[in-house]
């Protein structure tokens, strides 16, 4: 049987895998030696997610907390307009006034309170947060759920996609196992985000293991349904709902194109004087394309980067090219074109070279 000190020492010693300066995991791929950066499955799931509520919800609390702060308000009306980064501390002093840090605290210590019961331990929470966690197993004993032990909080990667998360729970109910994921918050805003990053959880191939750096197979869960757990802090309540993760998934292929998506950088050109802009704005399209395909073709672009006209910048390094500089790029890659037997991309439409 679990004691209080196992499950305290089992929350408290467990590790952190190291993050980049965007929060993302740093996690040694199966088989690999050296870490590689992870997109958190919560980044990914809010790719599609609508913002409209949450936005006003934030501007609220800014002012709330800048009500609360009228020294925050008089720096602000001697600072330069142009200083974004001092602005922004204004903000996020204004947020932490307006006790978000607190509501973040309190969902971390409610998150902890019931791990450390779900293990066998104790926990030290107080009026009324203890009565948070008194919710939190009745609801699941009325349910039936039960908790596996092995796999509370723990790291699960989707390689294919480069992307890991950390999920709550993983239960079962009668023969099936199922996503459980505890919601301290507000959901009123959340359900699309939610489907989509539990779906990512349920999807995930492995379970990494911080400290010895190794993966480990992901458990076989449903992939249809969910559950979220919502426990409102102080509120001594629990609420159980099923959550499709099926449509959740279905939402990630987009989210994933969304992020791509957001991260072109081919799309303008600055208007030359004295060029034909809409026909060069063309070529640039289908020479882009084209570099693309090549991306296909292992190490098509290494050579493609060794033969590319001296003198001519990339794509990515300006937008500015002449007819001239256009027809030298052309050139080139009808060359690795037809080294590597790549597909031809869109045809140039000034194109004056045989392929």
């Amino acid at each position: 049987m679990t004691t209080a000190v196992q499950a305290d020492n089992a929350i408290w010693g467990r590790p952190e895998p190291p993050r980049d300066r965007w929060g993302r995991y740093l996690i040694i791929p199966d088989g690999a030696k050296k870490a590689e950066a992870h997109t958190r499955a919560t980044t990914v799931a809010g790719a599609l997610e609508s913002r409209y509520g949450l936005e006003r919800y934030g501007k609220r609390q800014v002012l709330i907390g800048a009500a609360a702060r009228p020294d925050v308000i008089t720096r602000a009306q001697s600072a330069n307009p142009d200083d974004k980064q001092l602005y922004d501390q204004l903000v996020e002093t204004c947020e932490a006034a307006a006790a978000n840090d607190a509501k973040a605290n309190i969902g971390s210590a409610i998150h902890a309170g019931c791990e450390q019961v779900d293990l066998g331990g104790t926990h030290n929470l107080t009026a009324p947060y203890d009565r948070d966690v008194e919710a939190w197993q009745a609801a699941i004993g009325v349910a039936g759920i039960t908790i596996l032990t092995d796999l509370i909080e723990q790291i699960c990667v989707l390689p294919d996609y480069k992307i890991a998360g950390t999920f709550d729970r993983i239960v079962e109910l009668g023969s099936y196992r199922y996503i459980l994921d505890l919601k301290t918050g507000s959901v009123e805003y959340s359900w699309a985000k939610n489907a989509v990053q539990l779906a990512e959880y349920a999807h995930a191939a492995t379970i990494f293991d911080p400290v010895t750096k190794k993966h480990r197979p992901m458990p076989q869960v449903e992939q249809d349904l969910a559950i979220i757990a919502h426990l409102p802090a102080g509120q001594g309540r629990c609420d159980l709902y099923w959550l499709n993760i099926a449509a959740g998934w279905e939402a990630f292929e987009h989210s994933v194109w969304a992020r791509e998506w957001q991260r072109r950088d081919d799309l303008h050109q600055h208007w030359a004087p004295g060029e034909v802009t809409e026909a060069l704005g063309t070529r640039r399209i289908g020479m882009v394309t084209r570099i693309q395909t090549l991306a296909f073709y292992s190490g098509a672009l290494d050579r493609l980067a060794a033969c590319w006209p001296p003198g001519i910048a990339t794509f990515k390094a300006s937008d500015r090219h002449t007819s001239l500089e256009f027809d030298a790029i052309d050139a080139v890659l009808i060359q690795i074109e037809r080294e590597y037997q790549a597909p031809f991309g869109p045809t140039d439409p000034a194109h004056t070279h045989t392929r």
